[in-house]
C-alpha cells in the first residue's frame, strides 16, 4: 500500500499541475484499492462501476457478489441475471453507498466472461451515463449517514439506506433525510 500511496500521490500531482479540479473521479475496470489518502482528497467523489448487484447480501448482511469474479460468483450461486452497480468508493472491496443500478441482464447461455463483456455495453455504460447525468444536474445527494437520495420533483427521496444496504430506487421510499448534500 505504500507503493500505491506513492503512485496515487503522483496521480494527484498531475491532476493539480494540470489544474483539472475534478468534481467526480469515475473508475471503470479499476481492480485496485484506492488508498485512503487518495480517497480523502475528494471525499465521497470517487465512483466505481461493479458488474453485480451490490444490494444482494448474505445471511450476515455482507455483500454477496464482490471482487474480481463477481459475475462468475453470481452465476455459480444460481443467479439468473446480473446488473451493474454505480457506487461511491470507500476503503472496502466494492463497498460504499449505491448511487444507481442498471437494468438486469439475463445470463442466457453465456460464460461469465462473455456475459461481463456484454454488460460493459448494455449495463455499465448506461448506468454510468444515468448516474453522471443525475449528479451533474444536482439530482443526487447523500446525508451524513451515507444514505443516498434522488431528487423527485422538488424533494429528495431516499433511494439507498446505507446501514442495511437497502436499495429501492426503482420504487422510491419516501424518507427525507437530514442535511442532504448534493454532489
Amino acid at each position: 500500500m505504500k507503493v500505491r500511496d506513492f503512485y496515487y500521490d503522483k496521480d494527484w500531482e498531475i491532476i493539480e499541475k494540470e489544474d483539472w479540479l475534478p468534481d467526480i473521479i469515475a473508475n471503470s475496470g479499476h481492480m485496485y484499492f484506492n488508498t485512503p489518502r487518495f480517497l480523502n482528497r475528494l471525499p465521497n467523489r470517487f465512483l466505481n462501476v461493479h458488474p453485480a448487484d451490490l444490494s444482494k447480501v448474505d445471511k450476515n448482511g455482507k455483500r454477496k457478489f464482490i471482487g474480481d469474479d463477481a459475475v462468475g460468483d453470481a452465476n455459480k450461486a444460481g443467479e439468473t441475471s446480473t446488473r451493474s452497480t454505480i457506487h461511491i468508493m470507500d476503503n472496502t472491496v466494492d463497498g460504499g453507498p449505491i448511487i444507481y443500478m442498471s437494468d438486469e441482464l439475463p445470463f442466457e447461455d453465456r460464460s461469465p466472461e462473455e456475459h461481463q463483456n456484454i454488460m460493459k455495453e448494455k449495463c455499465d455504460g448506461p448506468a454510468y451515463k444515468w448516474a453522471l447525468d443525475a449528479i451533474s444536474k444536482g439530482k443526487v445527494g447523500m446525508d451524513s449517514q451515507k444514505n443516498v437520495y434522488l431528487k423527485k420533483g422538488d424533494e429528495f427521496v431516499m433511494t439507498y439506506r446505507h446501514g442495511d444496504n437497502k436499495y429501492f430506487a426503482k420504487n422510491f421510499a419516501y424518507m427525507p433525510g437530514p442535511e442532504i448534500k448534493r454532489f
